[in-house]
């Protein structure tokens, strides 16, 4: 956008500044420190300083603005009030700075150069806060050199004024011309800024002013704004010169007056002359008044003062009637005696070396002087004097002593209270800060014996009951004390004399004098500590004595009424925070209560949702592992051909189904007891261990050795070991937890020892097995050991579950069996468990192995393929005829078309949990058609239907997923042999 300037406008802009710039000097030579240095008063610079922004800042201001003004675009440009406003206010204030500047007169480089920086600063700010005020849309676009040249030069400019000013000659015919030759230089300067940056600025060719402000004609507003501006500028100029005349003014008429000053200080000693000469003359009529000493002697009689003139010998020269009494002696023995005939040697050299100092001086002493007398010390406030002859020379010593015994004594009763109350609040404040009784007794004790003081302090509790105190706490004096001689904490004392008795049951403060003659034993114990003077105060609590604090001196008589009164009131104070502190503690146990509480419901909320996630899953775990269950089952009981090897390998994926199986069904103990115990039966310990040992190869052996670990096994297994009565897949799970443990123990290697032992009869207990699962690993803290046991407890960090050895513990309280924990950090953890050996031989009892007799035609009714064909494969493999029907209403239309075409079955094993309908409905409708059909219910959910007394009405056995196939046939024989005992019940067919 094309852009022009008014010519008029920018010499008018300049000649603006120059006028600023002049203004500026003048007032640099009004604010400089040596101006008015010749006046009495210095004149007051700080409304100059603050006119002198006013004025200047406005010109150096309506210099911008004309240039502004004089500055012209093709649209119409307006200028936003605030802004306009907030410019000239940087303009003021950048004024006022230099203002200031000019007056501390720091002419050194760093004196000029940091605030001519701050100057050029604020003036560039203010140049640009104006332009911002145009309010272009869009906005202004700055060539970043010549944006930076405008801030130079008016830093340079700023830098050279400071300079000019402080350089400016403050006299001499050449300081006109030379502050106009410099107000023109700085002239240029400052437009030499303000067309540096609108030279800088850049217009884009479609701006326009948003500006709301108005838009008034530029050279009527220019020249509106440069008259206001000569008028200020002017009457600053103006006022400056008359004061300069005012202060030259003024000068001359300080010297006039330090001339009539001196002609006065003339007047003043002949004056002073002629009062010397009246003096005198009282002097001589004082001399002549003396014979008027009757008339003063009978005003001092009257005096209840003491009043005395002693000669420079000390002799006594007039005594008054309160001087007579006080010694007992008439005015004509007085007088002529000297201190030493009254005073004990001592008291009279001090009252000797006082009256010398008073001859010597030439104005009166006060002195507080001590005085012997028939009822003993008074103190005195003393007034001396020294009296003077004609000549004025030092002849007598005259004194006024006033008796302030009483006021002296009220004085001290005074601040030894103050001190007493001092000591008080101090310890209240202290023991307000514990909350700890034996603390708070500590502090308190402590205070009484820096501060009362006393000898020996201690805080007893009361028990009512028993009649006895014990020592809760001991002043650090009582602590210091010798064994022997030491009244140890926490010995109980008997209440047995009427002084301990008075304080405790009467709650009453005892104060004893003196305890040399006491027969208390308490007393004889403390005198033994060579205590004779003792209060006992009680601690109460809404009447009620709970504690008593003990003071003692070893001086007889050693507690004032003031003490006692202290102890008394210190003693409320204590066992308020005594009940406070016992309170809080209350208030703590009962919080950690509830936390231990909050602790107990979320862990039984865990162990809840624990126990209903495991029932949720067992139904599908158990449906998952029927089949591999019964197929390994049926291999081992059928085929022939397999290898020893091969066979316990079967058997041993074989148990693990048991146990993951197991697992499922005890993770709900953790949610709620077992309602009905298992049937336990014989398990010998050490092939249990054997098989956790093949179970857990892999992770004891193969899996350190890959990275390059080696954990040795070290079996200790006795033989024989007595056989014991128990769940074996739940020992073999505990078993195989502590072996796994053990080897996470072992990071680095190690040794794992797995040892059996038999422990003999203790007295009248059994004999008992012991297995140790013992680790060379890092061992267990005190903290870990202690709460190892507890459900989701957890060192493993995400590895671990937290239910591992609290599954241990839970085995070995349903086994009746103990378990110990033995570890230590850096050595190891030995895991030992000790079972109760079986009074039943392992070899004497034995399972069911009864087959059923006879064909039987059985209905299998599953949700599950697999299951049915598991299922179907391995009863066939009995000889019986197995008809199968997926889901419920399939296996009751099967049921119903038997029944139809004559051939019944004479069996029916079932699911529960099958969709739109279950297997109790499939019970209730088989059972209602033919009632002496067995229905056998097979569900992962038998143990829970059990424990919780929830069997089906309409089933006769209830079995577990994975099934046992021994199980199942004794449970096929019996409900088949009851069957054929009912009249009209069907004959299965033999096998063939």
């Amino acid at each position: 956008m094309q852009s022009s300037y008014s010519l008029p406008l920018v010499v008018l802009s300049y000649i603006v500044a120059v006028l600023a710039s002049h203004v500026t000097l003048s007032l640099a030579q009004r604010l400089h420190p040596t101006y008015g240095a010749n006046l009495e008063h210095k004149p007051s610079f700080s409304p100059w300083i603050v006119g002198g922004a006013f004025s200047m800042g406005t010109g150096i201001w309506s210099m911008h603005f004309i240039g502004m003004l004089a500055f012209h675009l093709p649209v119409q440009v307006a200028y936003d009030l605030s802004l306009t406003v907030t410019s000239w206010l940087i303009a003021v204030v950048v004024s006022g700075f230099a203002l200031h500047r000019f007056h501390r007169n720091d002419t050194t480089a760093s004196g000029i150069a940091v605030p001519g920086v701050f100057i050029g600063i604020g003036i560039s700010a203010m140049h640009y806060t104006g332009m911002a005020a145009m309010q272009m849309f869009p906005g202004i676009d700055y060539d970043p050199l010549l944006f930076a040249a405008s801030v130079l030069v008016g830093i340079a400019a700023a830098i050279a004024a400071l300079w000019i000013a402080f350089s400016l000659p403050h006299s001499g015919a050449r300081r006109r011309w030379y502050k106009i030759a410099a107000a023109a230089v700085m002239g240029a300067a400052i437009v030499g800024m303000h067309y540096t940056g609108m030279w800088a600025a850049h217009f884009a060719p479609n701006a326009v002013c948003i500006s709301s402000g108005p838009r008034l004609d530029a050279n009527w507003l220019a020249i509106t704004i440069a008259m206001f501006t000569f008028l200020i500028l002017g009457s600053t100029l103006l006022l400056s010169v008359i004061d300069a005349q005012l202060h030259s003014t003024i000068a001359r008429s300080a010297e006039a007056l330090r001339l009539a000053n001196e002609a006065l200080e003339q007047r003043v000693l002949d004056r002073t002359a002629q009062l010397q000469s009246v003096n005198e003359n009282l002097h001589a009529q004082v001399a002549a008044r003396r014979e008027s000493q009757k008339l003063l002697q009978a005003i001092i009689d009257n005096s209840q003062t003491v009043v005395y003139v002693k000669d420079l010998e000390g002799r006594f020269q007039l005594v008054n009637r309160q001087f007579e009494q006080i010694f007992g002696r008439s005015r004509a023995e007085i007088l002529g005696l000297t201190d030493h005939d009254l005073f004990a040697p001592g008291t009279a050299e001090t009252f000797r070396e006082l009256d010398a100092r008073v001859a010597k001086g030439d104005h009166a002493v006060i002195a507080e002087e001590t005085v012997p007398q028939a009822d003993g010390l008074h103190t005195y406030i003393s007034v001396k004097a020294p009296l003077r002859d004609d000549a004025g020379q030092v002849n007598a010593i005259f004194g006024i002593s006033t008796d302030i015994t009483e006021r002296k004594r009220d004085e001290e009763r005074l601040r030894s209270q103050l001190a007493r109350l001092s000591l008080l609040d101090e310890t209240t404040r202290a023991i307000g800060e514990r909350q700890d009784l034996r603390r708070l007794f500590q502090v308190v004790l402590r205070n009484l014996e820096e501060h009362l003081p006393i000898d020996f302090g201690c805080a007893c509790l009361y028990d009512p009951a028993r009649q006895t105190l014990t020592v809760a706490s001991l002043g650090v004096k009582g602590q210091a004390l010798p064994p022997d001689l030491k009244v140890a904490e926490q010995v109980p004392v008997l209440v047995d004399d009427s002084c301990l008795s008075r304080c405790c049951v009467q709650g009453q403060l005892v104060y004893e004098s003196d305890i040399g003659d006491s027969p208390s034993t308490f007393m004889e114990r403390l005198g033994r500590l060579e205590l004779r003077s003792v209060v006992f105060a009680p601690l109460m609590v809404d009447s009620k004595v709970f504690g008593v604090m003990i003071a003692a001196r070893r001086a007889v008589s050693g507690f004032s009424s003031e003490d006692c009164e202290f102890l008394r009131q210190l003693s409320g104070h204590v066992a308020l925070a005594a009940h406070q502190s016992q309170l809080y503690e209350a208030l703590q146990r009962a919080y950690e209560d509830l936390r231990q509480t909050q602790q107990t419901v979320m862990k039984q909320e865990r162990l809840r949702a624990l126990g209903q996630m495991a029932s949720g899953i067992a139904h599908d775990v158990n449906n998952a592992l029927t089949p591999a269950a019964l197929y390994l089952q049926s291999l081992l009981d059928r085929d022939r051909s397999l290898g020893a090897e091969a066979r316990n390998y079967l058997r041993i994926t074989l148990r693990a189904i048991e146990d993951v199986a197991n697992t499922i069904a005890r993770m709900r103990e953790f949610y709620r007891p077992r309602e009905a115990q298992a049937a336990l039966l014989p398990v010998d310990l050490n092939r249990v261990l054997q098989q956790v040992l093949d179970l857990t190869r892999a992770s004891w052996s193969a899996m350190p050795q890959e990275r390059g670990i080696l954990i040795r096994l070290q079996r200790e297994l006795a033989q024989p070991l007595p056989g014991i009565l128990g769940a074996e897949s739940e020992i073999r799970d505990a078993l195989t937890n502590l072996v796994l443990n053990a080897v996470d123990a072992m990071p680095e290697g190690g040794t794992l020892i797995i040892r059996s032992k038999s422990l003999p009869a203790a007295s009248a207990s059994v004999a008992r097995a012991l297995v140790e699962v013992c680790d060379t690993g890092i061992g267990m803290t005190e903290d870990v050991r202690n709460s190892c046991l507890e459900p989701f407890f957890t060192t493993k960090g995400e590895r671990g579950t937290g239910l591992g050895l609290a599954m241990v513990y839970g085995m070995t309280q349903r086994h009746g069996a103990d378990l110990e924990i033995h570890s230590e950090v850096g050595v190891g953890t030995t895991m030992r468990l000790i079972f109760p050996v079986a009074a039943t031989r392992v070899s004497d009892v034995g399972g069911p192995h009864a087959r059923p007799v006879g064909q039987l035609r059985i209905l299998l009714v599953d949700d599950d393929p697999l299951i049915l064909q598991s299922l179907r494969d391995s009863l066939e493999g009995d000889g019986h005829r197995i008809d199968v029907a997926e889901g419920g209403q399939a296996g009751i239309d099967a049921f119903r078309a038997a029944q139809q075409g004559g051939e019944s079955f004479d069996l029916v094993i079932t699911d529960l949990g099958m969709p739109h309908v279950d297997g109790r409905t499939v019970a209730t409708t088989i059972k209602l058609r033919a009632p002496t059909v067995p229905v056998v219910l097979l569900t992962g959910w038998a143990y829970r239907l059990q424990a919780e007394n929830d069997l089906p009405p309409h089933v006769d056995r209830v079995l577990s997923k994975p099934p046992k196939l021994t199980e199942l046939r004794a449970v096929l024989a019996e409900l088949t042999s009851a069957a054929q005992s009912m009249p009209g019940a069907p004959v299965p067919q033999s096998a063939s």
